[in-house]
């Protein structure tokens, strides 16, 4: 056989060449069948895992989800690197393959979303598509509950609040002054004449705030030449035991004793006196010093209101409170203010004509060495 028969024999009317082409072709098919199946066996050796993380917009969900009408959610499956994954969404749309996957939602209704990871594991989560919730703007409403909107200067009032917020601070300010309340009802003392506000702000937001306005209104001092009726018909002759060595008791009207009348000094002619103002004549309601000697001891411990006292005062605000050792009276109101916690060791009273108490006198227990009061 010569050469050139070799390079030029032919077997079945082909060349040798084609034939010796498709045998290697058909081994190298061989070879990548193979390949696949060695790879496709070792993936599925792998166990699937029970269960697997999915989130939608970033938020991760279970069995259940919630997605909306005509709205872009975005998938996202958390599982090992390099895993094939594929999302069939159950509402007739191509398969999506990826970690991450975009879908929109077109019907309202419950989609089974299949979750294929690796080509074997398969995992079912029901996206429930439903049109988005219109928002309900709740405006808040805060209602402040005072014992009254008014008040006599010095006088004192309890606030208190109702909403439709939760409410988790509080924060009372009487306006014009420096003094804050955080709790849930406050107690402010007003001390100027006039419309004063009390403001609420709840749970530090500026925007939940509420202010009232009380009006507070002056003392009105009965006009009495005789305030302890010495001497005079109607209230009895003040008892010499309630009154310092020297003490006046006019001195309420910057009349002392023994000094003459203007109206007596000569070449003036007479001054008419001032008219005095009548009490009430309702009766008050009688209590014996050791009653009342209680009843204010509660109320310098704060268990009491100073209003419990009222039913049993001569002009309410007008009472004076004189603690022994002291050159002058007090209002009751303020007597309460400078001596809270205190303990009284004794206490006496002069009634007026309706049995009302009219001056107070009080002996205070000293405090012992260590700001403990004495027995």
């Amino acid at each position: 056989m010569t050469a050139t028969n070799l390079y030029t024999r032919k077997l079945l009317g082909l060349d040798y060449r084609v034939w010796l082409s498709m045998l290697v072709m058909c081994f190298a098919c061989l070879a990548l069948v193979g390949y696949m199946q060695v790879k496709s066996s070792s993936v599925n050796a792998v166990p699937c895992a029970k269960e697997i993380t999915i989130t939608i917009n970033g938020i991760e969900v279970k069995d259940n989800a919630v997605s909306y009408l005509d709205q872009l959610a975005l998938f996202h499956v958390i599982t090992e690197k390099g895993a094939q994954v594929e999302w069939d969404f159950g509402d007739g749309s191509d398969i999506v393959s990826g970690l991450r996957a975009r879908h929109t939602f077109h019907e309202e209704s419950v989609f089974p979303v299949q979750v294929t990871v690796n080509g074997h594991c398969t995992y079912v989560l029901d996206v429930t598509v439903r049109s988005e919730p219109t928002e309900t703007i709740v405006e808040p409403e805060i209602i402040i509950i005072p014992d009254s909107t008014k008040v006599t200067m010095g006088g004192q009032l309890r606030f208190s609040c109702a909403s439709n917020l939760r409410e988790e601070s509080y924060e009372w300010r009487l306006l014009g002054t420096s003094e804050v309340q955080t709790t849930q009802t406050a107690v402010f003392t007003f001390e100027n004449v006039g419309v004063q506000t009390v403001e609420l702000m709840l749970n530090k937001d500026p925007n939940k705030t509420k202010r009232i306005q009380i009006e507070v209104s002056p003392i009105v001092m009965p006009i009495n030449n005789n305030p302890l009726g010495v001497g005079g018909s109607g209230n009895p002759a003040v008892p010499t035991d309630l009154l310092q060595p020297g003490e006046n008791p006019f001195a309420q009207n910057g009349q002392a004793p023994g000094r003459p009348n203007p109206s007596q000094r000569e070449g003036l002619p007479p001054v008419a006196a001032p008219e005095t103002q009548k009490p009430d004549s309702t009766e008050a309601i009688a209590i014996d010093p050791e009653t009342f000697q209680t009843l204010m001891q509660a109320v310098l411990n704060g268990e009491k209101e100073v209003a419990d006292l009222y039913p049993y005062l001569h002009y309410t605000e007008s009472t004076l409170v004189q603690r022994r050792g002291d050159d002058e009276a007090v209002r009751l109101t303020i007597f309460c203010r400078q001596n809270m916690n205190r303990r009284i060791q004794s206490l006496e009273f002069i009634r007026d004509d309706r049995n009302a108490v009219q001056r107070i006198r009080v002996a205070m227990r000293r405090r012992g060495p260590f700001g403990i009061f004495g027995g």
